[in-house]
């Protein structure tokens, strides 16, 4: 009996290592793609088993060593979670000190339960069958949840023969190369003028020299990115989607699906396009189902939101302050080269089929995160990600005003 309960002692380090990943997939559904957690979930796993092995071999005990990495692991991962809870009842001006008495009270935890379980002689293979059967039961609920949601929209899915293809009539022998190219976030002539006192005329009237049309004092059909493509992309305002699900929902799947295979490409494949898309690194535009080709799709398996999101969720939280730079550099050089990538790509790809091309590229930038000076160089501003984002108006944020221009200045 005895060999058999220490076949299961690493069920519940190795279920609490996965615990955090889908937990955040659970809460971020609506947003994460699954492939974007396996570089994560691999870090996890493999950092949690390592811990497991150290303590191992310092305290020569299988089942001590993984009862103290699985608490570890919990107290590390749940940190975020216990702050969030706390937080939402108070100002921001109490954040330091609530910081402060967590840390304390998380050291105080994990120093006791650590005194306990080295010093203790009693036989601990019953709490291990809890232990695993808690982990397990936990796994379980969150799987479950997250079937039951797929479960439930599945019946929202776009199917292909949903949206019948217009056929524009076009002479198929004296047809156009399509290059749709949008840059999120960049601002119309008026915003440049009145809000950056910058003034983007001659980039106007370069195009207008080239035959250009441009709508002076544009604006966005949406608020934000996923409504506005989606709508875009399909000819059609998205006012229908609050019959299709609840007017409170925030599940963001089926603009993503219409998206992925939306009408106007479907148009243009009718009439022998081939279909071209250029990974943003956004979800909604990484890989197009209608696409024949996605192109600069590397680094699938890495997504910086579910990072962030575990990052938020962890005890590093209460080191936001001493992490976050050193957090954003990591992703710094991979956005620096994705961008590269996607104007490498838009200028040779009509080298690869004699075929007409509808080129799709969406350009996150000079949506931040600001990663590009003025001429395209490195640049490292204290205000890499996020922090225009989170003020929700760059209006009311002179420091994210620099390098908000100088990223719009390079792309222009």
């Amino acid at each position: 009996m005895q060999e058999n309960s220490r076949k299961f002692i690493l069920i519940h380090p190795i279920l609490i290592a996965f615990f955090p990943v889908f937990l955040v997939y659970y809460q971020n559904i609506h947003l994460l793609h699954l492939q974007g957690l396996i570089f994560p979930t691999l870090i996890i796993l493999s950092v949690a088993i390592s811990l497991w092995y150290g303590i191992k071999i310092i305290l020569k005990n299988t089942i001590k060593s993984a009862l103290l990495s699985s608490l570890y692991t919990f107290l590390f991962f749940s940190y975020g979670h216990v702050f969030i809870i706390i937080e939402s009842n108070l100002t921001q001006e109490s954040f330091v000190s609530i910081h402060v008495i967590l840390l304390i009270l998380y050291t105080v935890i994990a120093v006791l339960s650590t005194y306990y379980l080295v010093k203790t002689n009693r036989r601990l293979n019953n709490f291990t069958t809890i232990t695993n059967t808690m982990s397990i039961a936990l796994m379980v609920f969150v799987i479950y949840n997250i079937g039951a949601y797929n479960f439930q929209s599945s019946s929202f899915e776009i199917q292909d023969d949903d949206l019948d293809p217009i056929i524009l009539g076009a002479d198929s022998k004296n047809i156009s190369d399509i290059y749709y190219i949008v840059m999120d976030e960049y601002a119309s002539l008026r915003t440049l003028d009145e809000v950056f006192d910058y003034d983007n005329s001659n980039f106007v009237e370069f195009l207008e020299d080239r035959g250009f049309y441009v709508t002076k004092n544009s604006h966005s059909n949406y608020a934000v990115t996923f409504l506005s493509l989606s709508s875009t992309l399909n000819m059609e305002y998205q006012n229908y989607l609050p019959d299709i699900v609840d007017s409170e929902s925030i599940d963001q799947r089926i603009p993503y699906q219409l998206i992925s295979n939306n009408a106007v490409m479907k148009n243009f494949k009718s009439l022998g396009y081939k279909i071209y898309n250029i990974d943003s690194g956004w979800w909604g535009t990484r890989s197009l189902n209608i696409a024949n080709e996605n192109l600069c799709s590397s680094n699938q398996n890495m997504d910086f939101h579910t990072l962030y999101e575990l990052k938020q969720t962890s005890v590093i939280r209460a080191f936001d302050m001493y992490v976050k730079e050193p957090t954003s550099n990591l992703f710094r050089q991979e956005k620096r080269d994705r961008i590269n990538c996607q104007f490498d790509e838009i200028v040779e790809i009509n080298q690869r089929t004699e075929e007409p091309i509808f080129v799709f590229m969406h350009v996150t930038a000079p949506h931040d995160p600001y990663v590009f000076g003025p001429d395209g160089e490195e640049v490292n501003y204290e205000y890499t990600f996020g922090e225009a984002a989170k003020v929700g108006n760059l209006n009311n944020f002179d420091p994210a005003k620099k390098p908000y221009l100088d990223q719009l200045i390079y792309l222009t």
